[in-house]
């Protein structure tokens, strides 16, 4: 089956989650992380669990939402994270510096070393967006020890990814590798296949043929083909690994 590993689907009503279910379903797209950046999109995405048995969800704080924040949100995520097995990660959180209009960036790393700390006492894979900050979040997380981490919507260097991947982490690539101007092969030529997961990072991103429309999780499936045409890999081997490999990061060994 094919997976969407990283999703935003919590500014949808009910109506429209099932139909964007089916849609993905209609597509081979069986199982979507549904990703909060903030304490209501938390509950949000956890309510949302309800509606599908597809639906997994990741709760945390993104850097562009780390300002007015209260200790009612951090009690919260950590709530929703222990009391749903279906709530498997720590995500989306981390630190972008690519542009002076983002919170400040000081602000971004104290949330995201609160964020990674959560997700390191209770044991879950932390979903990182690092943008403009990988190699400072890459070296952070080996200083802490921290294991298990995906580093989403991957735009870095060839270089870092191969450190990545070497370190156990996972990269998750998004639509981003179909735009003609994305210039991501040879990063994803050196992704190993049991390092790699898929995204669609809805409802951003959509690939080409649909770049400038919005984004759903069923349209991962183009970012599968592109990376199967970039590497070479036979489409059902690619489609296995990512199965294998999102189980194994998020331990849905039940599935």
């Amino acid at each position: 089956m094919l997976i969407d590993s990283h999703a935003h689907l919590y500014k949808l009503s009910d109506l429209e989650i099932i139909d964007v279910v089916n849609s993905a379903s209609s597509a081979g797209v069986n199982l979507i992380l549904n990703t909060s950046v903030d304490g209501q999109t938390s509950l949000k995405v956890t309510e949302q669990l309800n509606l599908s048995d597809s639906l997994f969800a990741a709760v945390g704080i993104s850097p562009f939402d780390v300002e007015n924040l209260s200790v009612r949100d951090f009690k919260t995520i950590e709530s929703l994270l222990v009391s749903n097995k279906k709530v498997v990660a720590v995500g989306e959180i981390g630190v972008d510096s690519t542009n002076p209009t983002y919170p400040p960036t000081d602000i971004q790393w104290d949330v995201f070393k609160k964020m990674l700390d959560l997700a390191q006492r209770h044991s879950v894979p932390a979903i990182i967006h690092s943008r403009g900050s990988e190699s400072e979040i890459f070296d952070y997380c080996l200083s802490i020890g921290f294991k298990n981490a995906v580093f989403h919507c991957y735009t870095g260097s060839e270089d870092l990814a191969g450190r990545i991947v070497s370190a156990g982490y996972y990269i998750s690539l998004s639509g981003i590798v179909t735009f003609k101007n994305g210039n991501l092969d040879d990063v994803v030529k050196n992704i190993p296949l049991n390092r790699l997961l898929l995204e669609t990072d809805s409802p951003y991103l959509a690939p080409v043929p649909l770049r400038g429309t919005k984004n759903e999780p069923a349209n991962v499936s183009y970012t599968y083909k592109k990376v199967s045409k970039i590497c070479g890999y036979n489409f059902s081997d690619l489609v296995e690994s990512v199965e294998n490999n999102f189980k194994e990061l998020f331990a849905l060994d039940y599935i």
